[in-house]
């Protein structure tokens, strides 16, 4: 199984506050967090096994990710930390969209 999980998992990619706050609101989140310096949520529904789609905030940007439902916030905050696309942030006249890992 978790060979078959494992092809679902991806690496994070930066998404709009435009996109983080639809996903909010689109079904209940599981696991909602907020430590005061970053917040992150699951989606319900699952991609396939325990994999499900992981968004994070964090000094005013915005990540998405699939992997473990069970994954802790904490976990999740430093995914996103060492993520490539945390490593390249946004410049301010940069367009607010979506940046493809």
């Amino acid at each position: 199984m978790e060979l078959y999980e494992n092809q679902f998992k991806t690496e994070p990619k930066e998404i709009t506050e435009a996109k983080f706050m639809e996903m909010l609101c689109i079904l209940p989140p599981v696991a909602w967090r907020n430590d005061g310096a970053a917040e992150s949520f699951k989606m319900c529904e699952r991609q396939a096994g325990f994999v499900t789609a992981i968004y994070v905030h964090m000094e005013k940007r915005f990540f998405e990710f699939y992997d473990d439902i069970r994954t802790p916030h904490a976990t999740c905050c430093e995914r996103v930390r060492q993520s490539q696309a945390y490593a390249q942030p946004r410049t301010p006249d940069e367009p607010d969209t979506e940046r493809q890992a």
